[in-house]
């Protein structure tokens, strides 16, 4: 933004241009301001989630190794069902 500025000063952009971008940059840093405080704010759900997926991770090896080799394979749609 700044080298824009100067280009307008030294009169490399008309003011139309620098006028219509400057709107959006300020447009885009306030969305940018906007994303960074809803992420502040705290989500309990969050934690349980992260809890979940460390508490799975540890547990993968072990219960790979339990099921039987039917259960082991590779599904055709991709996805694995982790069973206890």
């Amino acid at each position: 933004m700044d080298l824009a500025y100067q280009d307008k000063l030294d009169g490399k952009i008309n003011e139309e241009f620098w006028v219509r971008r400057s709107a959006e940059w300020q447009q885009e840093a306030h969305q940018i301001r906007s994303s960074l405080q809803a992420i502040k704010v705290v989500q309990p759900e969050r934690y349980l989630n992260a809890a979940r997926i460390l508490e799975l991770a540890n547990h993968a090896y072990s219960l790979y190794v339990r099921q039987d080799h039917a259960e082991s394979q590779i599904p055709q749609n991709g996805t694995f069902e982790l069973r206890d």
